[in-house]
């Protein structure tokens, strides 16, 4: 086949990737009359954007274990879906779920690639065929030719008041879904859904595609279609603001939607202040004021010069049609055994976990185990992505505790002979009004010589709404706002990031470290897509599939000036009002670095 990578090849194409058409997926979304719209303007503004290609680079590459016992799997994997390659697996081998089973140890980073099957395939047709247990890992090259980000072409087109009040906005996006689909076709969606922004805009038709081409198969990825769909608007509106001579921050805070405005007909509203966000960015690069310095540079006509961006983005997170389920028990002596389906990639999932599960019993995390995940045991997830695992699983955990401290305090009702309202959970064991037991003793007495367990059990799962545009309200809104001050040379256009300011909302933070170490971590993620990193293609190979060729930003390359602020308005769905947030920081940066050059 002759290669090809530029997304809009395959749509008219007389080459065919596979059958009857290069189009993966075509998503719609619009609200309004856009013609309408377009004619109420005063203003109208076309630009098209170009958004690389990324490889995750997660440091462990594709790798599991599978070992065929009779007619019996067992695939240790390293996967932040396990369940669905499950499902996957009795799909292509033809054998039941029940004779499956995926083990999944701690995982060294995933940022979407690993929710697929990848080598598990592999692994199992191998081991069948062997009779012995067989590990297949991919190389660096291996893996960068398995899965990475789709590149995109975006081209948006937006009515505008003279007053800078948005009225309208057309946009077109193709991703390059690459050879196959993967979950392509679900970023299709996003991106699409996500293309007009946070902003207010009564008239508004996106077309979203993805396309087929000869090029490594393109998925989910850190933001899932957010910072393609975010580099091309706020690009875009800095572009407008240029063109009325109106200031980018005004033009933001003219149209800006407010806490508590729909995004979409019947969707969650806005659940956080998003002008309050662009000031705070926009305040710590000093907008607006000139620095002393930078005048006297330009002055004596030297070649390097500096400039300041702003950007904001929303992504709705959560994920759609997520089943979360978990289960908390109390043992025998007292001890806490939680399990779930999430899998820690290195997010700090566990331990956010046990923090919320210790603060429902009243215990120390220390007196907390986390079972090992195993698809034979732990209750069913649908997968790690989406920001979901506090926002969405932390609800199922939290319900599980719930549980078994009711079912703990009815125990202890039994065995004190006080009614269970009158007792409370304290320092690790049940306070009655003159008497305190250990759960140790509660369990012994409650059970004697059974050796009982307290078993709790937590669901949770955002409702279906057809009324909805994407079938499930989102269960609340991701964001990211970024500033940026870069310094150009002129001569040879190197850019260098002076400063930059990430900010998201929490909701309120489980464990404060971790959530400013994602932020920080989804920043680096923007700043490699913003200055470095692309896959290359010359006569349809591949030509940069490691990290001598393949550019990935290092610790020298943070900027001298690099902070995170995470707001906490309360107001999220997770336990004590948590929001996901480790793919906020990444929406921002693009944007706002190019609009600083």
């Amino acid at each position: 086949l002759q290669g090809r990578k530029e997304p809009d090849y395959g749509r008219g194409a007389k080459q065919l990737i596979h059958e009857n058409s290069n189009i993966c997926l075509h998503f719609r979304y619009e609200r309004g009359n856009i013609e309408e719209g377009f004619k109420a303007a005063d203003f109208v503004f076309e630009d098209a954007f170009f958004f690389p290609s990324a490889q995750h680079y997660p440091m462990e590459p594709h790798i599991s274990i599978a070992n065929f016992d009779g007619d019996n799997l067992t695939i240790w994997s390293s996967t932040q879906s396990p369940f669905p390659v499950r499902q996957e697996l009795s799909r292509v081998l033809g054998i039941p779920l029940s004779r499956i089973r995926l083990v999944v140890p701690y995982v060294g980073g995933g940022y979407g690639s690993k929710g697929g099957i990848r080598t598990e395939g592999i692994a199992a047709l191998l081991s069948r065929l062997a009779r012995r247990p067989v590990r297949v890992a991919f190389s660096a090259e291996e893996t960068f030719k398995t899965i990475c980000q789709p590149r995109a072409k975006v081209i948006i087109r937006t009515g505008v008041k003279k007053d800078g009040t948005f009225v309208a906005r057309r946009s077109e996006i193709y991703l390059n879904g690459g050879a196959y689909a993967n979950s392509g076709p679900s970023v299709t969606e996003k991106a699409g859904y996500r293309a007009h922004g946070p902003y207010r805009i009564a008239h508004v038709l996106t077309d979203s595609y993805s396309v087929y081409t000869n090029t490594v198969p393109a998925g989910a990825f850190r933001g899932f279609g957010g910072p393609q769909a975010a580099f091309a608007y706020e690009s875009h509106l800095d572009m407008i603001a240029h063109r009325m001579h109106i200031d980018p921050l005004d033009l933001r805070m003219k149209n800006l939607l407010e806490k508590g405005e729909e995004y979409a007909a019947g969707d969650t509203p806005i659940d956080c202040d998003l002008k309050a966000a662009i000031k705070k960015v926009a305040e710590e690069i000093r907008w607006g004021k000139k620095d002393e310095e930078i005048n006297g540079s330009r002055d004596k006509g030297l070649r390097v010069k500096r400039g300041k961006g702003i950007a904001s983005a929303v992504k709705d997170g959560g994920g759609t049609n997520k089943p979360a389920n978990a289960m908390v028990k109390i043992m025998n002596d007292g001890s806490v055994l939680l399990s779930s389906g999430s899998v820690e990639i290195g997010q700090g999932m566990r331990t956010a976990f046990l923090q919320i599960v210790a603060e429902e019993l009243s215990v120390s995390p220390q007196e907390i185990q986390f079972a090992e995940l195993d698809t034979h045991y732990t209750p069913f997830d649908k997968g790690t992505n989406a920001s979901s695992a506090t926002s969405v699983m932390g609800q199922a955990v939290q319900k599980a505790a719930r549980d078994a401290r009711e079912q703990l305090l009815s125990a202890a009702s039994s065995v004190l002979g006080t009614e269970s309202s009158k007792l409370e959970l304290k320092d690790g064991g049940v306070v009655a009004p003159e008497k305190k037991l250990s759960l140790r003793e509660v369990m012994h007495r409650y059970f004697a010589d059974t050796e009982g367990e307290i078993v709790g059990r937590g669901f949770f799962k955002v409702p279906r709404d057809a009324n909805v545009p994407l079938g499930y309200p989102s269960p609340f809104w991701e964001i990211g706002f970024g500033a940026a001050e870069v310094e150009v040379d002129e001569m040879t256009g190197e850019v260098k990031i002076l400063k930059y300011v990430s900010l998201t909302d929490a909701g309120k933070m489980i464990h404060p470290l971790q959530c400013h170490g994602q932020d920080e971590g989804a920043a680096i993620f923007g700043l490699g897509q913003a200055l470095f990193e692309d896959l290359i293609y010359q006569d349809g190979q591949l030509v940069n599939p490691n990290l001598v060729d393949y550019r990935l930003p290092r610790f020298p390359d943070l900027p001298p000036s690099f902070h995170t602020h995470i707001l906490e308005e309360g107001g999220g769905p997770g336990p004590y009002g948590a929001k996901g947030m480790g793919e906020g920081g990444i929406l921002a940066v693009a944007p706002a670095v190019c609009n600083a050059v």
